[in-house]
């Protein structure tokens, strides 16, 4: 029997981390989040991951400086990269085009909405980037 694919959450507990375990679970995958970068960097060097999804909207760090050194490092660059954008202020409705062009230009995978999609279309989608790599 095959172990499931590992999908590595990047989100901080206080910006949406039930919300997103709540929009991908079930899966066929199993999910490891880390509440800072710094500790997605120390499951990427002891777990074999299959993808990366980063909720773009964090408090204490940045999200596209954590994008930016995954596809930096011969280690981790082809894992799949999906940012999912969950919180959605007026500011953020008014730039989201540009910072998912910002995300497409440092090599993420997939940029989500959540309001844009539904929890099917959005596990879809991961289905979809883990066929990439597993």
């Amino acid at each position: 029997m095959n172990d499931p694919a590992q999908v590595l959450v990047l989100c901080e507990r206080n910006c949406g981390q039930q919300e997103i375990e709540d929009l991908l679970s079930p899966g066929d995958y199993r999910l490891i989040f880390a509440d800072r970068p710094a500790d997605a960097f120390e499951i990427l060097g002891q777990e074999p991951i299959h993808l990366i999804v980063s909720g773009v909207h964090q408090e204490e760090s940045n999200s596209y400086e954590f994008l930016n050194r995954v596809k930096a490092s011969p280690h981790w660059k082809e894992i799949p990269f999906v940012f999912l954008s969950l919180k959605r202020s007026q500011l953020a409705n008014q730039v989201d085009h540009a910072l998912e062009l910002a995300a497409k230009a440092l090599g993420a995978t997939k940029y989500v909405s959540v309001e844009a999609f539904s929890k099917a279309e959005i596990q879809a989608e991961i289905a979809r980037c883990l066929t990439i790599v597993v």
